[in-house]
């Protein structure tokens, strides 16, 4: 099972939303799930990067 690690930034803005948005917490919860299962999940709509974020490995 794959692992997210999240920025500092990236929890503020999350918090942020669901306390502008209670509604949406269910929807990001289940969207991070799918990411975690799988992260090439269709309903997920990733892609390759391009541009100057294309070479980089993360």
């Amino acid at each position: 099972m794959r692992e997210l690690v999240w920025s500092p930034n990236f929890i503020r803005q999350l918090k942020r939303l669901v306390r502008q948005n209670p509604l949406i917490k269910h929807t990001v919860e289940q969207t991070l799930e799918r990411l975690i299962n799988d992260p090439f999940d269709p309903s997920l709509k990733t892609h390759k990067l391009k541009g100057n974020l294309a070479n980089k490995s993360f």
